[in-house]
């Protein structure tokens, strides 16, 4: 053994007999892998071909979990078929691996195959196998994945066996957690100097531009012309034509009339709450066709202030006291616009801007006017009083050059959008 780890090979360990897993030797060769790696799927590859070597075994494997989409997903096996890997996925509500993230606690089956929560990938090659263990991988309380081994003979695993799992599990997720914060700190990292690269150029381009608009300057006052300074939400630089935007409806028109059918009223706005949710869904699809890596959060925070109870109660209230359900959306929003304009946090402020789209898009449902397109020439500069994430959504955005807004903020979601277009942004 001496002689040929000499040679550079490393000795493999010996496969532990059922009932006599050494918990430390396990423990002790995880720690050793860990310190060795940098790579995170070959570090978790190695754990588990240690793993089933050290608990007699026949298969073990790592799924992760995807907290956004809740699915898991096989990140490392052996015993299972290799090209299962990063294919074989799941909802957590699926199959015993599911079940162990739904429990949060270890689950031990020892004939798999006739548990009703077993679920059969072709794929993996697994249905020789019987007993089943998945045991959760977590960091403070936070589901990450799931350990599982399996075996070919029905075996019921003892206590130290599944004390030794766990605090293998604790490992993994420790291992992973250290991998997702490196891997963000390299996404900032190379955001940085992404960041750093288009302010470069665009301060470059201003330079260029600045030049030819000095001979001009003088002339343009003499028109009634000036220069505005702005914050800059989104880096970059644009010179094109002004393309204003006008929102199709406002609540400045909307008149406090009243009415004596409030039962109909209310069927109007609860007929215009449906229908926003239906658009709601339409603008993801549009979304997720232009930008595929867009943060559906956004999408949803809309959609839980449209199915906000507190908010449809009060305007059901205001309905039943006799106003139309125009006027009664108005005094409600008004009201959450106050509210939030009160608060010191910036970011808090910034929902203004959702809260009256949202507001704005039940409004023109109610009016039964149709979601506006916004057709752009080449090259536009889009100046509006105020940007909403549905305004940005319908403009084709390939054609847009910079955006000016004479309201807003820097973390608002039509900025974030804009981001994520990289359209240049002045607020």
């Amino acid at each position: 053994m001496e002689a040929e780890t000499r040679k550079g090979r490393r000795p493999r360990p010996s496969r532990a007999k059922p009932g006599r897993t050494h918990g430390f030797t396990v423990l002790e060769d995880v720690s050793a892998i860990t310190a060795r790696s940098e790579d995170l799927k070959e570090t978790l590859q190695r754990i588990v071909e240690v793993v089933a070597e050290r608990t007699g075994t026949e298969v073990c494997s790592l799924y992760i979990l995807d907290p956004r989409a809740q699915r898991l997903t096989l990140w490392a096996t052996t015993g299972l078929e290799k090209s299962a890997i990063g294919k074989v996925t799941m909802s957590v509500e699926e199959g015993l691996t599911g079940m162990v993230i739904e429990k949060g606690d270890p689950v031990m089956v020892v004939d798999a195959i006739a548990h009703p929560r077993y679920k059969y990938f072709p794929e993996t090659g697994e249905e020789k196998y019987h007993s089943f263990v998945g045991v959760p991988i977590a960091e403070r309380g936070t589901p990450m994945g799931v350990l599982v081994v399996q075996t070919l003979r029905r075996r019921r695993f003892s206590g130290h066996e599944m004390r030794v799992l766990r605090a293998i599990a604790v490992q993994v997720g420790g291992i992973i957690v250290q991998a997702r914060l490196l891997e963000d700190l390299k996404s900032k990292e190379k955001e940085r100097r992404e960041y750093r690269r288009r302010m470069v150029a665009a301060i470059k381009r201003l330079q260029a531009y600045e030049k030819t608009a000095e001979r001009t300057d003088a002339a343009a006052r003499g028109r009634g012309q000036a220069r505005l300074a702005g914050l800059p939400a989104v880096p970059g630089f644009g010179h094109g034509r002004v393309h204003l935007l006008q929102p199709p409806v406002s609540f400045a028109l909307v008149e406090e009339r009243r009415s004596d059918a409030p039962e109909a009223e209310r069927e109007r706005f609860w007929r215009a709450i449906a229908e926003s949710a239906v658009e709601l869904e339409s603008l993801r699809g549009r979304l997720a066709t232009r930008l595929p890596e867009f943060d559906w959060s956004i999408i949803d925070a809309h959609r839980m202030m449209l199915e906000d109870r507190s908010f449809t109660k009060k305007v059901e209230e205001m309905i039943a006291d006799g106003l139309v359900a125009e006027a009664a959306l108005k005094r409600v929003v008004d009201e959450y616009l106050d509210a939030f304009e009160r608060m010191s946090a910036g970011y808090l402020r910034d929902r203004v801007v959702d809260m009256k789209d949202v507001g704005l898009r039940i409004l023109r449902n109610l009016l039964g006017i149709e979601e506006p397109e916004h057709p752009l020439a080449k090259d536009s500069v889009l100046v509006a009083q105020e940007l909403t994430l549905s305004d940005l959504s319908m403009i084709e955005h390939q054609h847009l050059c910079a955006i000016v807004l004479a309201t807003g903020g820097v973390t608002s979601h039509a900025t974030i959008l804009a981001k994520s277009f990289e359209i240049p942004t002045v607020v």
